[in-house]
């Protein structure tokens, strides 16, 4: 299953980059993100300096959901939430994420994460 996901970082600007995958919500895309690639994967460019001074940045990942616009839909029937949140799962996995902050937006992307975080509690901050 092909799943269509951007990735922004910059390591060499920064001391603490810290992944984070952003999931969206069943009626809308990837893009609903698109304007904080930036400001997450960026933020000395948008003079954010944190308390601490230190150089933090995050390794902004934000997959499609399945079946959704970019996506592969799958040729089995009965991909549920669950299904969809060992996929995302198997992605991270792929992309050498061996922790990572996890957020969701919206009612599925909400869901999604619930049933994310349960199956594998060691990888989320």
């Amino acid at each position: 299953l092909k799943i269509h996901f951007i990735r922004v970082v910059h390591r060499d600007s920064y001391n603490d980059i810290y992944p984070i995958m952003l999931l969206h919500d069943w009626q809308s895309s990837f893009w609903e993100f698109y304007k904080l690639l930036p400001i997450l994967s960026n933020p000395n460019r948008f003079e954010t300096a944190t308390e601490s001074r230190r150089k933090i940045a995050f390794d902004v990942i934000i997959p499609s959901i399945p079946s959704l616009i970019f996506s592969e839909k799958p040729s089995r029937p009965g991909l549920g939430v669950i299904e969809v949140a060992r996929i995302l799962m198997k992605l991270a996995d792929r992309l050498l994420l061996s922790n990572y902050i996890l957020y969701s937006h919206g009612e599925s992307g909400c869901m999604l994460g619930m049933f994310k975080k349960p199956s594998c509690p060691a990888y989320l901050f």
